[in-house]
């Protein structure tokens, strides 16, 4: 039903997120993380079918080979910088980004599967950009 007066919805704050890591993934601190959406444990990111962008890592996780209990703290929205897998210019501004690896990002079209990690917020030099990340996207 359509709001007929203020109301306070109720929230979760989600810019710290603490995912449970793949058992044989090494995710460095300042990696792009991906969840694979088959099983929903964090690796580091890749340009790979069934991923989806989770965050950037806030400090190392290392995965035990056996469990599954490890987590890695993540920030999911936020601007940050990345590196460009193709040379980038101003028409870069206000496009949504791919995940190439856990520290490349691209533009539809250089990647194979888009992996979606941001939009371009702004176009630093060629090699480097700021995105504004979105988790989940």
């Amino acid at each position: 039903m359509a709001l007929s007066e203020d109301f306070n919805r109720d929230m979760k704050h989600f810019e710290i997120k603490n995912d449970r890591v793949l058992s044989t993934a090494t995710i460095y601190k300042g990696a792009i993380v991906t969840v694979v959406s088959l099983t929903g444990y964090a690796k580091p990111g890749a340009d790979a079918a069934g991923e989806i962008f989770r965050g950037i890592a806030l400090r190392q996780a290392v995965g035990v080979a056996g469990s599954n209990e490890v987590r890695v703290e993540l920030e999911r929205t936020k601007v940050w910088k990345f590196c460009t897998g193709s040379p980038a210019d101003q028409s870069w501004v206000g496009q949504v980004v791919y995940c190439v690896d856990d520290e490349t990002v691209d533009l539809a079209g250089a990647t194979t599967n888009d992996v979606r990690v941001g939009i371009c917020d702004e176009v630093i030099d060629a090699s480097n950009i700021w995105v504004w990340t979105i988790a989940g996207s």
